[in-house]
């Protein structure tokens, strides 16, 4: 673990962060870290709508799943809004088969 404590030091965090070598998602090493110097990187760099997300749990929809929506939304248009809606509800009915099934759980 003394291993594992050092590589997750502030200090070690900053430098490979400062350096160029990796991203950081902690606003404390970013806020105490100066922006690397590598070229185009102000694309890559962390904004107030990036975090760690959790996984989305495996379920099966009914109908078309999101992605194919999003598609067939850009190719074909639509009632964005209503796509939206639609889709929501199907999710949380197939999330709560699988937590009623027990295939997926869902704890904080």
């Amino acid at each position: 673990w003394q291993f594992l404590d050092y590589m997750y030091s502030d200090e070690v965090l900053q430098k490979y962060y400062e350096g160029g070598y990796g991203l950081s998602l902690l606003p404390d090493i970013i806020a105490k870290s100066k922006t690397p110097e590598v070229p185009g990187i102000e694309g890559f760099l962390p904004t107030e709508n990036d975090g760690i997300w959790p996984i989305s749990p495996k379920v099966t929809v009914d109908g078309t799943d999101f992605s194919n929506l999003f598609i067939k939304y850009t190719i074909s248009g639509g009632d964005l809004d209503k796509m939206i809606e639609d889709v929501n509800a199907r999710y949380n009915v197939a999330l709560d088969k699988a937590r009623a099934s027990g295939d997926v759980t869902t704890e904080a």
